[in-house]
């Protein structure tokens, strides 16, 4: 089996398919199928077929005897196969929808994940910006743990662009969620990047920027009322961000990109619930429709359309909210989360003539020697520290550096630094040196 693989979703009236092929053979496909829902009853002629369950409940119809006959019904369950052989009339229906756990209140999430990361150069160059990583774990890993532990999540849609493959082959082998793939070929802003989503929303939904880490209760989502929910973190730098006004009842009447006034210090984090999500697209279409907004068309732009429809979007607090897309708040966010979150970790033994000042995270299989290593130092795995002094600085995987001294820098994979003083930043597979 040769030639690239061709990866189609095609919406269909029972949910919607997604179909690998090759250009040579054909490979497979997932069906989606809404809680309910069913195929047409098909026949199989000679195709020997088998089926995997992967998520939720399906009755597999059997008619043993031909269409006039009496079909039995075999329920399949989550891990099960049933293999499909020639000449058998059969049907599929899900008999509940897909999900994660329970009989919560269903959705899908939205990642808009195209960004090239220019901010974070020359890392994302090679790296998508919400796989770097922050205390020994990917930005995007944070998320999406929150994700599991709240056990309603149906499908999970990635926009894609910039590294697209990096990020689908990651998120395929990491992620337990149903999943689809699609690519952000030109990036004309946030409710662009939402509208390719459309063929698969038929539910309330979430939407996540996953460049920044953040403290929020996600199970708001499973009894709010509301059309939506806005989550938002006080700032005193109001000018930098898009913030949120809200009446009485807390109830967004508007955001304000970086306002000249105090009008609000309620900036808009980018973590958005959108139960009304047939309101959300009508949204989407009226942005669409206007002249570019700055060059862009802003998702908030379709929030606004749907208060001024009289849509209500709760507004919510977070506990906490940490940027990680640019050097130097990851860096001040690697502190943050070794601290608050308890991530911190030292090796099970520390070597004679090396100095661990904490909050330091230092992965198992790192050589450490004469050195003095903290506080805010993330080290993994495979990688050597020796005659050296760093703080706040983020070492990749099997990278080495000797006889240096470093601050606020951060060092890719398999990179080598050696007799450097200062501050850096180079991606993986880098080699520095300095003079003398």
């Amino acid at each position: 089996m040769s030639g690239p693989v061709n990866i189609t979703h095609v919406p269909k009236p029972w949910g919607h398919e997604t179909i690998w092929a090759r250009t040579d053979t054909y490979v497979g496909k997932i069906l989606h199928i809404k809680a309910g829902q069913a195929l047409s009853v098909q026949y199989h002629n000679v195709k020997d077929e088998t089926v995997y369950l992967l998520a939720g409940d399906i009755i597999y119809r059997v008619w043993q005897h031909g269409r006039d006959g009496k079909p039995t019904d075999i329920g399949l369950k989550l891990g099960q196969a049933y293999r499909i052989t020639p000449h058998t009339i059969h049907q599929m229906e899900a008999h509940r929808s897909i999900r994660t756990g329970g009989n919560q209140r269903a959705m899908k999430v939205i990642i808009p994940l195209a960004g090239k990361g220019t901010r974070l150069r020359p890392h994302t160059h090679i790296t998508p910006k919400p796989m770097l990583k922050i205390a020994g774990k990917p930005v995007i890993d944070y998320v999406m743990e929150d994700l599991q532990a709240l056990g309603n999540v149906d499908q999970v849609i990635y926009i894609t662009g910039h590294l697209k493959e990096k990020v689908e082959e990651y998120a395929r082998a990491k992620y337990p969620f149903p999943s689809v793939f699609v690519e952000q070929k030109t990036q004309r802003g946030t409710a662009d990047a939402v509208a390719l989503a459309r063929p698969y929303i038929d539910e309330p939904v979430m939407i996540i920027f996953v460049d920044t880490i953040f403290d929020a209760d996600f199970s708001v989502v499973k009894r709010t009322e509301a059309d939506g929910i806005i989550w938002v973190k006080e700032v005193e730098d109001y000018q930098r961000f898009g913030v949120v006004v809200t009446d009485r009842d807390g109830h967004m009447t508007k955001i304000v990109e970086k306002p000249s006034t105090p009008i609000s210090k309620r900036a808009n984090i980018g973590l958005y619930y959108v139960k009304n999500w047939k309101q959300m697209l009508d949204g989407i279409d009226w942005v669409l429709t206007q002249p570019p907004n700055k060059g862009e068309y802003y998702l908030t732009d379709a929030f606004q359309y749907m208060i001024d429809h009289g849509a209500k979007i709760k507004v919510i607090d977070v506990e906490g909210w940490y940027d990680a897309g640019k050097l130097d708040t990851l860096l001040e966010t690697n502190r943050t989360i070794l601290e608050k979150r308890k991530a911190a970790r030292r090796p099970k033994s520390v070597p004679k003539g090396v100095t661990l000042v904490d909050p330091v995270y230092i992965e198992e299989g790192v050589t450490l020697k004469s050195s003095t290593i903290g506080p805010n130092v993330s080290v993994s795995a495979g990688s050597t520290i020796e005659d050296s002094q760093l703080r706040d600085t983020i070492v990749g995987a099997k990278s080495q550096v000797r006889h240096s001294a470093l601050t606020n820098s951060m060092v890719g994979d398999e990179a080598i630094v050696e007799g450097i003083r200062g501050e850096l930043t180079i991606s993986d597979h880098s080699e520095v040196r300095g003079r003398g």
